[in-house]
């Protein structure tokens, strides 16, 4: 009887010695798992759509401040006593002609509430995404511009941003695609 309790004492320390080490294992492959996913995105660089007009700068305009020339991406770091409640920017480009076909516009990324204009006239806002974006969370829109706002020669693409406020995340807004 002794022999037997033995046997079975040592055959059921087993498991709990291989749980021992799978434990630390499991933790370091679900850390490995959640850096990767962190991480990869960063490390992807999509192509530029083709034949895009790519909007990579843009006249800046703080809510309480002066314009300046800016280019895209851009980030601002928004300090405690100077927090702008909006901002805007203005990129200008050219059409050949009246637009004939769709134009679309592309925002890869940006983590606050826009709201884009072209010439003057609103088309899109982006607060039916806000709880989806945010300080700490980017966001993307692709949305189709009015035929009948764009004009053949010079047209003005606005940007409000909203929702500044003061976080320790900057705004950013990266360059923006029009497209066919």
């Amino acid at each position: 009887m002794a022999v037997g309790d033995t046997l079975n004492e040592r055959s059921a320390a087993r498991p709990l010695r291989a749980a021992a080490w799978l434990r630390p294992l499991l933790w370091a492959t679900v850390a490995i798992a959640t850096l990767a996913v962190a991480i990869v995105p960063d490390l992807l660089d999509l192509p530029r759509p083709q034949g895009a007009i790519v909007l990579d700068r843009a006249t800046y305009t703080p809510g309480n401040g002066s314009a300046r020339e800016v280019t895209m991406p851009h980030a601002l770091y928004v300090s405690f006593d100077e927090a702008p409640p909006s901002m805007r920017y203005a990129f200008t480009f050219a059409l050949d002609a009246a637009a004939q076909d769709d134009l679309h516009v592309f925002v890869p990324s940006f983590n606050r509430r826009i709201k884009l204009a072209v010439n003057g006239s609103d088309f899109f806002d982006s607060e039916t995404q806000t709880i989806w974006t945010g300080a700490f969370i980017s966001s993307s829109a692709l949305t189709q511009i009015p035929r009948a706002l764009l004009v053949a020669g010079q047209n003005v693409l606005t940007m409000d941003v909203f929702d500044v406020d003061r976080f320790a995340v900057p705004v950013h807004l990266s360059e923006g695609h029009l497209e066919k």
